[in-house]
């Protein structure tokens, strides 16, 4: 009983201290993962708004651009 006892609570005590290593890891990879999600989200965030200027200023060109040709269109048309 003595033999089997030592036997079986020693392999406890290395799982144990396996199981910490193998916890400290998870966590440390968690902590990298979830920085890396926030980094991520920020600089999507960023693109989002470098795009959405960029859209707002060739539309507001494209606008100018239409106004241009309409009036160019009555001068024709007022010449003819």
């Amino acid at each position: 009983m003595i033999r089997l006892h030592k036997k079986y609570v020693k392999e406890e005590v290395k799982n144990q201290a396996g199981d910490t290593n193998l916890h400290l890891e998870y966590k440390n990879q968690r902590r990298y993962l979830e920085n890396n999600v926030n980094y991520l989200r920020e600089s999507l965030q960023k693109d989002q708004e470098v795009h959405k200027k960029e859209n707002s200023k060739i539309m507001s060109e494209n606008v100018y651009l239409l106004y241009e040709i309409n009036d160019q269109r009555k001068e024709c048309h007022a010449l003819r």
